[in-house]
């Protein structure tokens, strides 16, 4: 891929971010709760999709009897976690602390890998470093107390990745 091409799928993600991160800061609330609701319906359809390839695929299968079980569960977790929002965000939470952490590695492979290339590539390891501190709070708090805390971090580390991607772009469109 060409580095202009390169430049501008960074700018256009940091621009998105940017966006949605304000957005997020803006509505921490809301931002929260559809979070949970689309993680509640990713996990229910997940399901019923499961319970439907089981029965599609019996013929093919020597172990659709336990895709059709685990298909089932889904279902059932997804809607328990639906009108259960507490143990949904606790269980968001937990999944959000862990992907903050593995974004940060994310991350900081991104910094080094593009060290050559960037002018200012040192500067994603800040963000690498607010990521891995994010994910560190969520798991260590109790974010059941609230339900904003999901949708200021989240808001925040959008917010700090949009803005650390426009200036990477800025500072690199005048060399290519």
């Amino acid at each position: 891929m060409p580095e202009k091409k390169f430049l501008n799928f960074v700018l256009t993600e940091g621009c998105l971010l940017f966006v949605a991160g304000l957005l997020m800061l803006i509505l921490p609330k809301f931002t929260s709760i559809t979070i949970g609701v689309l993680f509640c319906i990713s996990i229910f359809i997940y399901g019923i999709y499961k319970i439907i390839s089981a029965i599609n695929t019996r013929n093919f299968s020597k172990h659709y009897p336990l895709n059709l079980v685990l298909g089932i569960l889904l279902a059932i977790l997804g809607l328990v976690l639906f009108f259960k929002p507490m143990i949904n965000f606790l269980i968001i939470s937990s999944f959000l602390g862990l992907y903050f952490i593995l974004e940060s590695i994310s991350t900081t492979a991104f910094a080094i890998q593009t060290r050559k290339l960037l002018y200012l590539w040192w500067v994603n390891l800040f963000v690498a470093l607010f990521q891995l501190l994010t994910g560190i709070l969520f798991i260590l708090t109790i974010p059941t107390d609230s339900f904003w805390i999901i949708g200021i971090f989240v808001g925040l580390n959008f917010l700090f990745a949009g803005i650390v991607l426009i200036n990477m772009f800025i500072s690199n469109k005048y060399y290519i």
